[in-house]
């Protein structure tokens, strides 16, 4: 039903890239990226400097592994700096690089621009844990911004099984579901 609302959404006259940019949203957290990175395209010929629009491919790029990602996120920041969610993007393509530094110096950046930024928090967090220091500090951060969060251990579990430490991987997507 979303889908047909957005499709109507965009069909009239006057709508703006925002209800393609959405579409393709939900197109991406419904794993069809081929679609999702079209409607990106669409949003983006409407509105060329649409940084929402570029951060949708970056997403897209990322859920594929795509180095495109990189420079659709450069362009996103570059349209809009003070973007919390592109910074945290970044910082999440940072550690999954291995560039814990890189990775940690983007996820200060969206939490100076948002003192709650909870996925800066959880990047942190799995930063920390692949360097073999503790996350408490940063997961009860997380915890105190949203109690129910289970995202947050979710982003730890995929650094961490992306590192190869599976167990510790297993035991904090089990921490997500309780939450």
């Amino acid at each position: 039903e979303a889908n047909a609302e957005f499709r109507a959404a965009a069909a009239q006259p006057g709508a703006t890239a925002l209800s393609r940019v959405r579409w393709g949203r939900l197109m991406h957290e419904r794993f069809n990226d081929a679609d999702a990175a079209d409607l990106f395209n669409e949003a983006l010929k409407q509105d060329p400097k649409n940084a929402e629009a570029y951060l949708g491919l970056a997403l897209v790029g990322a859920a594929e592994f795509d180095t495109k990602s990189d420079s659709a996120l450069s362009r996103a920041l570059a349209l809009d700096p003070k973007s919390v969610e592109a910074h945290e993007v970044a910082a999440n393509l940072a550690l999954e690089a291995s560039n814990a530094t890189e990775a940690v110096a983007e996820a200060d950046r969206a939490l100076q621009i948002a003192p709650d930024a909870i996925d800066a928090m959880a990047v942190h967090a799995a930063a920390e844990l692949v360097g073999d220091r503790s996350p408490d500090a940063w997961l009860q951060k997380m915890l105190q911004v949203n109690p129910t969060y289970g995202n947050g251990y979710a982003i730890v579990a995929n650094h961490l099984v992306m590192n190869r430490r599976y167990d510790d991987g297993v035991a904090y997507y089990r921490k997500a579901i309780d939450l």
